[in-house]
């Protein structure tokens, strides 16, 4: 029996990895190859801003880079957040990621 309990831990740990996606870093993000694609990064909140309808927030990753987030929830600053969405490039903004239903995480 613990070999059986031991095989269904590890599937369902590996089905949570699967689930769970793997982060890039923001420099790796910033490239035209990924406008329109679901892109997936780690970091802290630098700071965040709710205006009317305009609302997002910057995150900065491990490497000091930093890119804008389009999210319509926005954590407090410096919580360490996983954003999820879609990398759009705009002429004056740049680079950015639109959150997809505000699918971010606290880790």
């Amino acid at each position: 029996m613990d070999f059986i309990k031991t095989i269904k831990i590890i599937s369902i740990v590996l089905v949570l990895f699967l689930f769970a996606g793997c982060a890039q870093t923001i420099a790796e993000v910033k490239k035209d190859e990924n406008i329109d694609k679901k892109v997936v990064v780690d970091g802290v909140v630098l700071e965040s801003i709710k205006l009317g309808s305009i609302s997002g927030y910057l995150l900065q990753d491990v490497n000091n880079d930093t890119i804008y987030v389009s999210s319509t929830d926005v954590p407090a600053d410096s919580k360490e957040v996983r954003a999820s969405g879609v990398l759009k490039k705009k002429p004056i903004v740049g680079y950015y990621i639109e959150v997809i239903k505000d699918w971010f995480f606290y880790i």
